[in-house]
């Protein structure tokens, strides 16, 4: 990861398209901007770092230098190390704020399974939305060394293929009525595969050699992201294309894998300086923070400057917004990370891989 710069700015990228959409007030809140590219990158770059790390651990495994229960051990103690002593921070706080949803639907929250509630139910957690895409980050972390380190090595890729195909494969069976869709059909883990195998694909491939940055693989890469606007603004203008809309999330993962192979390569000319600039890539070393109180900061400022949310006052208002709640959620983050996630991750040196 040190050694890729440019994903730390990706992952900043993916924050503030998700913290601007949740920080907009209404009329902009649902203008037609994509920003929820910002969540499906974050997971491609999941699969992809995540598979790195797993397969490093099998190459130990298979040289004798470690053991399956030793790594299994460490990885599983680090991601705690890492996720939990923020996460658990946040829900106090959501707690102590009286926040009524994270209180009545807590065994969700802990359990790692909101985005089942919310899928169930059909509704958001009005201030807590962010869980969903972190519970699916902790199921993946259980399901993926089992494909990466157990199963033979001339199966995993054929695994992580087929694996990518659950999610477009159920979208289209629900488009043609096959089988009843979720309340809020995106949210189970099932339909977010894809982006977590493709990302997991990409690692594989890039490991072994295999080139994923050229000028044909980049031409399929901008057309598949130019195909994805396309579908997402058809979908935003409630003119779908129904035999085909089930493709939609497809094009934007091949999108995705496009950007994380060439960041992780390096980008060059203009797009390489702004990926290179380092405040953005510093906002990207805090992005887990950052996407844990996101969510909290209008419910704290909220109680402080409540004008902020005034009525007729919302869009010329809303730069200031932007600049108390990115301002508030950074120094939680900061906060957060050196008195609480930093002490915890430094106890990884009693899990080494």
């Amino acid at each position: 990861m040190n050694q890729m710069p440019q994903l730390h700015s990706l992952r900043a990228i993916a924050i503030l398209l998700v913290s601007i959409h949740h920080w907009s007030p209404e009329p902009l809140h649902h203008a037609p901007v994509p920003y929820s590219i910002g969540v499906f990158l974050f997971f491609v770059l999941s699969g992809f770092l995540i598979t790195q790390i797993l397969l490093r651990g099998r190459e130990k495994i298979d040289a004798g230098d470690t053991t399956l229960p030793n790594f299994t051990k460490s990885f599983f103690a680090r991601r705690l190390l890492r996720i939990f002593p923020g996460f658990l921070v946040a829900i106090a706080l959501y707690l102590v704020f009286g926040f009524a949803d994270v209180y009545d639907n807590l065994f969700w929250y802990l359990c790692q399974a909101s985005n089942f509630l919310f899928a169930s139910t059909g509704q958001w957690s009005p201030g807590a939305s962010q869980f969903w895409t972190l519970a699916i980050e902790q199921q993946f972390y259980l399901l993926w060394p089992v494909v990466l380190l157990i199963l033979p090595r001339r199966w995993i890729l054929p695994a992580l293929a087929g694996i990518f195909l659950i999610s477009p494969t159920l979208r289209c069976l629900e488009m043609l009525g096959w089988i009843n869709s979720w309340a809020m059909p995106g949210k189970p883990t099932w339909k977010c595969l894809d982006y977590l195998a493709a990302g997991s694909i990409t690692a594989v491939m890039s490991i072994n050699g295999i080139q994923l940055v050229s000028r044909k693989l980049n031409t399929i890469y901008v057309t598949s992201g130019l195909i994805y606007l396309f579908f997402w603004f058809r979908w935003y203008s409630e003119a779908t294309i129904p035999s085909w809309q089930w493709l939609q999330q497809s094009f934007l993962t091949i999108a995705c894998v496009g950007i994380v192979v060439n960041a992780s390569a390096g980008f060059t000319g203009l797009t390489g300086k702004i990926l290179g600039n380092a405040t953005l890539q510093h906002i990207g070393l805090m992005s887990y923070g950052l996407y844990l109180y996101h969510n909290l900061a209008p419910l704290m400022m909220g109680y402080i400057t409540p004008f902020l949310w005034a009525d007729g006052w919302e869009i010329m208002l809303f730069p200031l917004r932007l600049a108390i709640l990115g301002g508030t959620s950074y120094a939680m983050a900061r906060l957060s990370w050196k008195y609480i996630e930093k002490p915890a991750y430094q106890l990884k040196s009693h899990f080494p891989y």
